[in-house]
């Protein structure tokens, strides 16, 4: 069922580019795609993004549970996003709120040697490395990178809690990195501040109120 899965993700992406891509995407033991790349892919049509299945050249996302980094050819990018949350009518999607910053020179040249000098793109998805813990709290990192012939989406759940892993200890010390490197938190931090008052959920466990 896995191959039947590439091979739709092909022929989705072969109308927009004259070559098809290898596409590298999770899935369940009955061949069904992860939840994460469901989200994921809500997300990227919700906020206006790429599809990287359909671009040509190196690109790459790190979406964490409120930002998403989106590096191209041309330059770079964060966005930050929450979701608004009524607890009387939570099945219903609350509405989707953004910002988008730029990632400017020198910063920008900055990430894209991190990415290359720490290796993080030749690290497997987490169903891939022997010993990586599962759980339904903490936080999920998911790596979306692509190139003209390749895509590939990587998730890696809470990274923190397994210092005894070196592929756990990479992903942290990245993500850690970028974190300063473009100054997330002060970006999130300014992005909240301008919320209307209430409550945010992004799908996981963790909801952030503002009074």
């Amino acid at each position: 069922m896995r191959t039947s899965i590439i091979a739709l993700l092909i022929l989705t992406s072969w109308s927009c580019s004259s070559q098809p891509k290898k596409a590298s995407i999770p899935t369940y033991n009955d061949g069904d795609t992860t939840l994460w790349y469901g989200w994921k892919t809500e997300l990227i049509y919700e906020l206006k993004l790429d599809d990287l299945l359909n671009t040509d050249g190196f690109r790459f996302r790190l979406w964490t549970d409120n930002q998403v980094i989106d590096l191209s050819q041309n330059g770079g990018k964060v966005v930050t996003f929450e979701r608004e949350y009524d607890e009387k009518n939570y099945q219903k999607k609350g509405k989707l709120h953004s910002e988008t910053a730029k990632i400017v020179e020198p910063i920008l040249s900055q990430f894209q040697e991190l990415i290359k000098s720490s290796k993080i793109l030749e690290l497997p998805s987490e169903e891939d490395i022997e010993g990586w813990a599962q759980g339904f709290d903490g936080i999920t990192y998911t790596i979306e990178y692509s190139t003209t012939s390749e895509y590939h989406f990587r998730t890696y759940w809470t990274p923190d809690i397994q210092p005894e892993l070196p592929e756990a200890v990479l992903v942290k010390n990245f993500v850690q990195q970028t974190q300063k490197q473009l100054n997330l938190k002060m970006l999130y931090d300014q992005f909240f501040a301008k919320l209307p008052k209430g409550c945010y959920n992004n799908g996981d466990i963790i909801m952030t109120c503002k009074e």
